[in-house]
């Protein structure tokens, strides 16, 4: 179950609803200001993501399980699910860091087809039968710690972060590019504002 369109993305949130619908073979540009510090457990990172040379041995071995094998460890998905359900598609977005002194990330990426869009960062989320595999594990590791039982099917759970969120559909022709990021961007708050 996705989240209704929030003020800010979590990377907690297995999904965020997107509110604007989206036309397949147009480009979009999402601009995302970090307001607070982006961690996947211990591993500090920002929404560019981050490889397997940082993730932890255990860690990449659950890789193969990520929402998207080929896209970097907490790197920002988009997922446009048609009009009639079932069919989607799912997309990494390059962020580049465009602000430096105000963490501001964009990203752009063209949808295929119309439809619904869905955002997370890219982590292994596991359907939710697999709890009682894990209750068992639980039990097994419980007496040799003494910390709470650390295995679940939602490895979203350890995720650290947020960012306000701005979704443009970019001017010109389907299929092109959205173009230059435009004038250096400011936060103000939880607002942008060009400078």
């Amino acid at each position: 179950m996705c989240a209704a369109q929030a003020p800010e993305f979590d990377t907690k949130m297995t999904c965020l609803r997107l509110r604007m619908p989206f036309r397949g073979n147009q480009p979009y540009r999402i601009t995302m200001a970090v307001n607070k510090a982006w961690a996947d457990g211990s591993i500090s990172t920002d929404p560019q993501g981050f490889g397997p040379t940082r993730m932890t041995f255990i860690g990449n071995l659950w890789a193969p399980l990520r929402r998207s094998p080929n896209a970097r460890w907490f790197q920002p998905l988009v997922k446009i699910e048609t009009p009639e359900g079932g069919d989607f598609r799912v997309q990494a977005l390059e962020m580049r860091l465009t602000d430096p002194a105000h963490n501001v990330f964009v990203g752009e990426f063209v949808p295929v087809s119309d439809g619904t869009g869905f955002l997370f960062v890219n982590d292994v989320l596991l359907p939710e039968w697999t709890d009682a595999l894990f209750a068992v594990a639980n039990q097994i590791v419980h007496p040799f710690t003494r910390e709470p039982s650390p295995f679940t099917h939602d490895f979203y759970k350890n995720n650290e972060g947020t960012a306000s969120l701005w979704i443009t559909q970019c001017p010109g022709e389907p299929g092109l590019s959205c173009g230059s990021p435009g004038p250096v961007i400011r936060r103000e708050g939880r607002s942008l504002e060009k400078e």
